[in-house]
C-alpha cells in the first residue's frame, strides 16, 4: 500500500528541498501565480494526449514517463519564479501562510499528476465523463498522505508558534511524538474513509473472520470489504498500528471465492502481522529514513563552501529520489519478505499447510501472477510454498525465521533512536556552533580561493559570529565580525552587531563606546532601521549622554511602529519599553 503514495511522498521531500535551499526568483513573470498553476494544469492535460507509445501505459502504481515529465515541469516552475514565496505574498494576512503555500504547491501537483494520466481520444461527453471519473479514483487514492502532509505542517506550525527556540530538544521530542500520533491513530481513519472502504456483503464470512481474530488473540476496529474501484487487486491487508484504531479490508472477490478454511488461513496470515507488531516496524524504519534525509540535508548544507557553484539544488533532488528508491526496493523490501515470511508461518501453525497453498493459489489466479515469478517484496508464490513445506519436515526452521525477525526488529530500533538521536543533536544550538567552529577556518581559505562566493560565505561568518554574540562569548565574536567587516566594510548588520557588542561588553573602555558610536552611524548611513537606532542608543548612553540616547530610542520606536528593522524577539513592545527607560534616565540627568 506504500508504493502508490511513492509520487506524492517524493513531491513533498522536493517541495522542502526547493524552499529549503532556493531563496530568489530566476525568471522575472509579470503575471500572477495562479495563471502558472492554470498553465502547469494545461500542460499536463497536453501530456496526457501523447499517446501511450511514446510515454508509456497509464499506471497509478508506479512512476512512468509521463509523469516524471509532470514533476520535473512542476518542480523547475517552482524553483525558477519562486512561486512559494509568490504565494505567501498572496496569503500575508494568514498566521500560515508558509504552510498555505506549500499546500497550494502540492495540490498543483496533486491534480496534475491525475491530469498527465488519460489520453481523450474522442472528445465526447462520453470519453471526457470517463476521464474524469479515472482522475478521481486517481485522486483518491493519494488524498490520504495529502491530508497527513497538510496535517503536520498545521501541527508544526502550531508548535513553533508557541515554544519558543529555548525549549531545544523538547520541541523536537514533541514533534517526533506528535507525528507518532498522527501516524498510528488518524491515518487508519483517514485512509478507509478517503477510499470509500464498505461493510462486508456476507455476514456469514465476516463472522468466519471474526472467529479467526480471536483466535490469534488479535483485534480490529472494524472489517472491510476492499475498495477494488481504486485498486482492482484481490488482496487483504490490515491498516492500523494499534487496537482501537486499525481495520482489516479484503476484497470482496475472495470472500466470494475463498472457502471457509481458504478464508480462514488468509486471515490467520494477516492476524500474524499484528501480532508480532509489523505495522510499527515499518513505520519505524520510514521515521529512521526520514530522519537520515533530514540530517543528511543539514550537513551537505553547512559543507556548501566545498562546491564552487551555488546551491546545486538538482543533486539533493537525484540523491533524495536514489535515497527513497534504495528505502523503498531493499529496506522496505527486506522487511516486508521477513514480515511476509513469519505471517505464513502463523497461517501454518494455526490453520495448516493446505488451506494455504489453496488460498495463495487462488490469489495468484485471480489477480494474474505467475507462481514462479520472483517478487521483491512478498517472495514468490512458489517460494513462499516451498518454505513452509519445508517447515513441515523442519518445524525447528520456524522458531529460526521467528528469532531472524526478532533480530532485524532490535537493529530498525536502534537505529530509530540513533537517528532521531543524531538528528536532535546536530539541529541543537551546541552542536550547531561546534560545526560551524569547524568550518570557519575553511571558510577563510575559501573566502580567497573562491571569491564568486563571498556573499555566501560571509553570510556564514555572519551567523557563526551572531550565535557567539547571543551565547555571550564575547572573545569569539567580535573577531569574525571584524574580519567581515575587513572584508565587507559597509555591512549594516555587521556594523550593528559589533557596535552592540563593544557597547553592552566594554562600555567602561572610552576608546570601545566611541567605535560603538561610529559603528551605529555607519550602519545608520547604510540602513535607516529600528535596532541599528537601538544600539545607537545604548552607546550613547554608555558615553553618558543619556538626552542623546533618548532621542535614538525615539527614532528607533518610530521605525519600529512603521514596521522596519522590527522582529519576533524585539516588537514594538520592546521598543517602547526602551523609550520609558531612557527618558527617565534623561530626566534624572537634569
Amino acid at each position: 500500500m506504500f508504493i502508490p503514495f511513492l509520487p506524492l511522498i517524493f513531491a513533498f521531500f522536493t517541495l522542502g528541498l526547493i524552499t529549503q535551499f532556493s531563496t530568489e526568483s530566476n525568471w522575472e513573470i509579470s503575471f500572477s501565480p495562479w495563471l502558472v498553476v492554470v498553465l502547469f494544469l494545461v500542460f499536463c492535460i497536453l501530456v496526457a494526449q501523447i499517446p501511450s507509445r511514446y510515454l508509456g501505459k497509464r499506471t497509478m502504481l508506479r512512476f512512468s514517463f509521463r509523469r516524471l515529465i509532470v514533476f520535473a515541469c512542476w518542480g523547475i516552475v517552482i524553483y525558477q519564479i519562486r512561486l512559494d514565496q509568490d504565494f505567501q505574498q498572496i496569503l500575508e494576512k494568514f498566521s500560515f501562510r508558509s504552510e498555505l503555500s506549500l499546500l497550494i504547491l502540492l495540490l498543483t501537483y496533486w491534480l496534475g499528476d491525475s491530469l498527465c494520466m488519460d489520453r481523450v481520444s474522442v472528445w465526447t461527453k462520453k470519453e471526457l465523463a470517463q476521464k474524469f471519473q479515472k482522475i478521481v479514483f486517481h485522486l483518491r487514492l493519494q488524498l490520504p498522505i495529502l491530508i497527513l502532509i497538510f496535517f503536520q505542517f498545521s501541527i508544526f506550525q502550531v508548535i513553533d508558534f508557541y515554544l519558543s527556540e529555548n525549549f531545544g530538544w523538547q520541541k523536537d521530542l514533541l514533534i517526533f511524538s506528535m507525528s507518532l500520533l498522527i501516524m498510528m491513530v488518524f491515518s487508519p481513519f483517514i485512509m478507509t474513509h478517503s477510499w470509500g472502504a464498505k461493510p462486508l456483503s456476507s455476514k456469514m464470512k465476516e463472522k468466519i473472520i471474526q472467529t479467526e481474530l480471536k483466535a490469534s488473540q488479535v483485534s480490529v476496529t472494524q472489517i472491510l470489504s476492499w475498495p477494488e474501484h481504486i485498486i482492482s487487486t484481490a488482496t487483504a491487508g490490515v491498516i492500523g498500528f494499534i487496537p482501537g484504531c486499525r481495520y482489516l479490508l479484503i476484497s470482496e472477490q475472495l470472500i466470494q471465492l475463498l472457502s471457509a478454511d481458504e478464508l480462514r488461513a488468509v486471515i490467520a496470515h494477516e492476524a500474524g502481522h499484528l501480532k508480532k507488531y509489523h505495522l510499527p516496524f515499518f513505520l519505524f524504519g520510514f521515521i529512521a529514513f526520514s530522519t537520515f534525509i533530514s540530517l543528511s540535508w543539514y550537513i551537505a548544507d553547512q559543507y556548501f563552501w566545498l562546491f564552487i557553484w551555488e546551491k546545486p539544488l538538482w543533486i539533493f533532488i537525484i540523491l533524495t529520489g536514489l535515497g527513497i528508491f534504495i528505502f523503498i526496493r531493499f529496506v522496505f523490501g527486506f522487511l516486508s519478505r521477513n514480515f511476509e515470511r513469519q505471517a505464513d508461518c502463523n497461517s501454518l501453525e494455526k490453520v495448516g499447510y493446505d488451506p494455504f497453498k489453496q488460498a495463495l493459489l487462488k490469489v495468484a489466479w485471480i489477480n494474474g501472477i505467475d507462481p514462479e515469478s520472483d517478487n521483491w517484496h512478498h517472495y514468490g508464490i512458489q517460494q513462499r510454498l516451498e518454505f513452509l513445506a519445508g517447515c513441515l519436515l523442519l518445524p525447528k526452521r520456524v522458531q529460526i525465521h521467528h528469532q531472524r525477525v526478532f533480530k532485524i526488529k532490535m537493529i530498525c530500533l536502534a537505529l530509530v533512536v540513533m537517528m532521531v538521536g543524531a538528528n536532535t543533536y546536530a539541529l541543537s544550538d551546541l552542536a550547531r556552533l561546534k560545526f560551524s567552529r569547524f568550518l570557519l577556518p575553511q571558510h577563510l581559505q575559501s573566502l580567497e580561493l573562491h571569491k564568486e562566493k563571498k556573499p555566501v560565505l560571509l553570510g556564514r561568518m555572519a551567523e557563526l559570529a551572531t550565535r557567539y554574540l547571543e551565547k555571550n562569548q564575547i572573545d569569539q565574536a567580535e573577531p569574525i565580525y571584524r574580519k567581515i567587516l575587513e572584508i565587507t566594510p559597509n555591512n549594516p548588520l555587521v556594523l550593528n552587531n559589533l557596535s552592540w557588542l563593544l557597547a553592552t561588553n566594554y562600555g567602561e573602555i572610552p576608546e570601545k563606546v566611541e567605535e560603538s558610536i561610529h559603528l551605529a552611524q555607519l550602519a545608520l548611513q547604510k540602513e535607516k532601521a529600528a535596532f541599528i537606532w537601538d544600539t545607537l542608543a545604548e552607546a550613547y548612553h554608555k558615553r553618558g549622554e543619556n538626552s542623546q540616547a533618548l532621542e535614538a530610542a525615539e527614532q528607533a520606536l518610530l521605525l519600529a511602529e512603521q514596521g522596519k528593522g522590527i522582529s519576533i524577539e524585539a516588537g514594538i513592545d520592546y521598543y517602547q519599553e526602551r523609550s520609558l527607560i531612557f527618558r527617565h534616565l534623561a530626566k534624572q540627568a537634569k
